[in-house]
């Protein structure tokens, strides 16, 4: 099956796509999926996302359900796939991972709406070279940026003043592969190209 689009988003100069692996769903994953008491089974994901056309991550997804069906807990593994992703967060900046995050975190609530227990949470597990971002948990909700407390500018460490360098700080002109006003989403991927760094089209 094709990959199936959640999140396309234009995050700090970045066109970012997030898409479910529909064939790996409730597959073999290497992960210990501990959740919280009371949740009775779960269901397993693995979403990619790509940025400005590049494969940058994987973010395996357990979804624990209490007993009458309600989400209550997820958890978020977040692998690292390609140099464009930063390592770390560095304030004062926004961070581009954990929005990419909350944007994955944001979809999964709009799908679960009238199926979330009381207070449902999500942790969010970084593998090396990741490092880890402890305010990533939280409860289960929509999101945009505009939510913050406190709105960062997006940027890179190291007195680079571009604001569309967020995600790998060098200044290439595939800033501009993403215009922001396509909605349609339903052919947002090119299943038929066997080159990672393409998976997407991204290019309307």
């Amino acid at each position: 099956m094709a990959p199936v689009v959640v999140v396309w988003k234009w995050v700090c100069g970045r066109d970012v796509i997030i898409a479910e692996i529909p064939d790996k769903r409730n597959g073999r994953h290497g992960r210990d999926m501990v959740f919280y008491n009371g949740v009775t089974h779960h269901d397993t994901r693995v979403y990619e996302v790509h940025v400005n056309d590049v494969h940058a991550m994987d973010i395996t997804t357990g979804l624990g359900f209490v007993g009458d069906g309600a989400l209550s807990h997820v958890l978020l593994f977040v692998t690292k796939r390609h140099e464009v992703v930063p390592n770390k967060w560095e304030d004062p900046h926004r961070d581009a991972v954990g929005d990419t995050i909350k944007y994955l975190v944001s979809a999964i609530a709009e799908e679960f709406e009238n199926r979330m227990g009381e207070m449902p949470w999500y942790d969010t597990i970084f593998d090396p070279l990741l490092e880890g971002r402890g305010y990533l948990h939280g409860l289960v909700d929509t999101w945009v940026p505009e939510d913050d407390l406190r709105v960062r500018k997006c940027g890179v460490v190291g007195g680079d003043d571009d604001d569309d360098e967020l995600y790998d700080g060098d200044d290439d002109d595939d800033d501009e592969l993403y215009d922001g006003g396509d909605d349609d989403d339903d052919e947002l991927y090119d299943g038929g190209d066997d080159d990672d760094d393409e998976l997407y089209d991204g290019g309307h």
